[in-house]
């Protein structure tokens, strides 16, 4: 037998064992859990998938499962959970993925057609305000539909736990809102009475605020029981919502039950969950007592409610095990949990419509009781809770989110607080996960958490996000803490819409975050169009309160009031173009707090790996106060402002001993067809023959292609 022959039976023999050791089970909207789980005699549930999974992998096998998804809507009762047990192996990943790419929906909610829902008496009809309103609400009984948990409206805001929601509504893709008034804008707060206890100041005695309104409008209504205010009430970078304890409609005056963190000191809000103020296309209202949703139809499309508060996928100690070309949908909480786990994988998948984040890697912090800045908390699996409260508190918190676990693809959007919270590695040995958002669109976030829940909320140590479209958020398209991670090839824009001093990536107060690059990235149109938000700190990169070790390199900033602020030492801002940025780049003042001491002690900062990894931040043993506070080490180089009558780097009340500034180049507004290619069409690649390269031949090209399409 001649070689060529030997080596086609070896082939042979490879493809048929490959074969002979793949296992794929078929679930089907016309199955029955009875089936075999065949192509022609699928399952019914996506749990009896996986059950005969488990089973066959407990009693030792090592085939390749797959599970294929026909067509349809899955609605789950409770979460899909894939223990260790259920790993794939890297080799062959244990994969459910939609059948040919067919339209495949996994749900915690329940669905209604348009034909379900009624038109309610006259009396409602008539108490809506807006008449053309009042003639388009209709009503769904869930009562009668055997629907009895409403959830509750819960209080939401800064600093608060990140809590699953109540009940909610969608129509297809399209997230409904609470009934509110005004239904754009705010009311000004126009005298406070009793500013409330300050929690900030330690004073927990939980006593609500009194505050004055100027306004009739509430003279029309009458189902004020269950009444909130939300917005910013007194600061400008921490929303609230607060239920109302009383209302005295004729004095103009509102009693909350509960205190907002800072005191209310001023402010705008507006009122919430009232069925006499549905007034456009997406608004309702549940009567909990009637069990009774009025809706103001956004379409004729499906109506569905929210019902299970845990995740719909649960990753708990799996590994290599990857979803594909699914859409997940309609939770109260998390849309997908990932702990302990290593190569999983959401590939081309959509998550919306979930009241907390869509997709943690990591685990959260059981809820504190009361309102807090900062404070220790258990760790918890399948919630956000406390985290950001005990990430202040103490920046070596281990997540337990595994290895190499991502997304790639993905669309997440109609969220209730951020889209994805990606944690993983551990701080105090520098030890690196490399967990990754990659390609991803995230849009429509902070729907009820509107501050310091972004698009991506970073921590850990060595994670990436990548090549990520970030946009129409109220707060941050990226926060980030920990060390050594890479924030790259990234699109920010239309974000900090309802809130005032943040950035679109923003970190602080933590001189030990060191190792994190910043780069490549197209940040731009970054604030708000709000007139209550007069403070004007609106920034594309924002290193807040002394931030360490940062470098923000090759980056794009475009219509931005500051394009990056630094506060810090060790910080290099070098090869960066901003257009029409009032404040290109500021190296401002921050002093140096009893926190930093504090972080430095938590990381072991002089001693073992950190000491080794980062000789730099030696330099602070034994400095005192004043010399802690300089700005060591910090560079801003070779950066490029074109359209601001302000320098390229401002140094506001900083010792510019320690820093160095070099090669800037400042050009006015008027030169700009001069260096890119098209800037009327926002295409800021450079021309080949630019003035910057002769005028800095240091200055690096930037590649723009990935943010432009003809």
């Amino acid at each position: 037998m001649n070689a060529r022959k030997i080596g086609i039976i070896i082939l042979l023999f490879i493809v048929f064992s490959a074969c002979s050791n793949n296992e794929v089970y078929f679930v089907a909207q016309n199955g029955s859990d009875d089936n075999p789980g065949t192509e022609t005699a699928p399952f019914a549930s996506i749990e009896r998938a996986i059950s005969s999974i488990q089973a066959e992998k407990q009693e030792g096998s090592e085939k390749a499962f797959k599970v294929i998804l026909r067509e349809g809507r899955y609605e789950l009762k409770k979460s899909l959970v894939f223990n260790e047990i259920l790993s794939g192996t890297e080799v062959s990943p244990l994969v459910i993925t939609s059948f040919d790419n067919e339209d495949v929906i996994v749900s915690g909610g329940r669905y209604f057609k348009f034909d379900e829902l009624e038109t309610p008496n006259d009396e409602i009809i008539k108490s809506i305000v807006d008449t053309v309103a009042g003639n388009k609400v209709r009503l769904l009984n869930l009562r009668r539909k055997k629907i009895s948990d409403y959830g509750e409206i819960k209080h939401t805001g800064f600093s608060r736990a990140i809590l699953s929601a109540g009940m909610e509504l969608f129509q297809g893709d399209k997230a409904m809102t609470l009934a509110s008034w005004p239904a754009e804008g705010y009311v000004e707060i126009a005298k406070v009475i009793d500013s409330c206890s300050k929690p900030r100041n330690e004073d927990f005695s939980n006593r609500g605020g009194t505050f004055v309104y100027e306004s009739s409008r509430p003279l029309l209504w009458s189902k004020l029981n269950d009444l909130w205010v939300q917005g910013m009430f007194g600061t400008v970078w921490a929303d609230d919502k607060l239920k109302v304890e009383a209302i005295d409609i004729k004095k103009q005056t509102i009693k909350t039950v509960k205190p907002y963190l800072y005191g209310i000191t001023g402010g705008h809000f507006k009122f919430m969950n009232i069925l006499e103020e549905i007034s456009k296309p997406g608004d309702y209202f549940i009567d909990r007592q009637k069990g009774i949703v009025y809706i103001y139809p956004f379409n004729e499309e499906d109506i569905s409610v929210t019902i299970m508060e845990e995740p719909l996928v649960s990753i708990e100690g799996a590994g290599n095990v990857t979803f594909e070309n699914i859409t997940f949908e309609n939770g109260r909480g998390l849309g997908a949990y990932v702990e302990l786990g290593h190569n999983n994988l959401f590939k081309n998948c959509t998550f919306r419509n979930f009241g907390s984040y869509a997709v943690s890697f990591g685990k959260g912090v059981t809820p504190f009781k009361n309102l807090k800045h900062e404070g220790l908390g258990e760790l918890q699996k399948g919630i956000i809770g406390s985290l950001s409260q005990s990430l202040y508190a103490d920046v070596t918190l281990n997540r337990q989110a595994g290895t190499n676990n991502g997304l790639k693809s993905c669309k997440i959007y109609n969220t209730g607080a951020g889209g994805v919270s990606l944690g993983g590695g551990d701080v105090k040995t520098l030890t690196p996960a490399n967990n990754y958002v990659d390609q991803c669109e995230i849009f429509h976030t902070g729907l009820r958490y509107q501050t310091y829940s972004p698009g991506i909320h970073l921590t850990g140590v060595g994670n990436r996000i990548s090549g990520c479209e970030i946009y129409d958020s109220p707060h941050s398209a990226i926060i980030y803490y920990g060390n050594e991670h890479i924030i790259e090839g990234n699109e920010m824009y239309n974000v900090l819409l309802e809130s005032d001093d943040g950035g679109a990536i923003y970190t602080g107060r933590d001189v030990t975050a060191i190792g994190t690059v910043i780069r490549n990235n197209y940040i731009h149109h970054v604030g708000s169009p709000n007139p209550f938000y007069h403070h004007g700190y609106w920034h594309g990169i924002y290193l807040d309160d002394y931030s360490g070790g940062v470098t923000i390199e090759n980056n794009i900033f475009t219509d931005i009031l500051a394009g990056v602020l630094i506060s810090g030492r060790n910080i290099i801002c070098k090869n960066n173009i901003l257009i029409n940025c009032e404040r290109p780049i500021v190296i401002q003042h921050r002093p140096w707090q009893d926190i930093q001491d504090k972080r430095l002690e938590q990381v072991d900062a002089f001693n073992g790996v950190w000491k080794d990894k980062y000789p730099h931040i030696q330099e602070i043993k034994g400095q005192a106060g004043p010399e802690k506070a300089k700005y060591w080490g910090t560079k801003s180089l070779n950066n490029v402002s074109i359209g601001s009558k302000n320098p390229c780097t401002i140094v506001d009340r900083v010792d510019s001993t320690y820093l160095t500034i070099r090669g800037d180049l400042n050009y006015s507004e008027g030169e700009l067809k001069n260096l890119f290619v098209d800037a009327d069409n926002n295409n800021y690649t450079l021309k080949k023959k630019s003035p910057i390269f002769t005028d800095n031949p240091e200055f690096q090209k930037i590649d723009f292609n990935p943010f432009f399409q003809e």
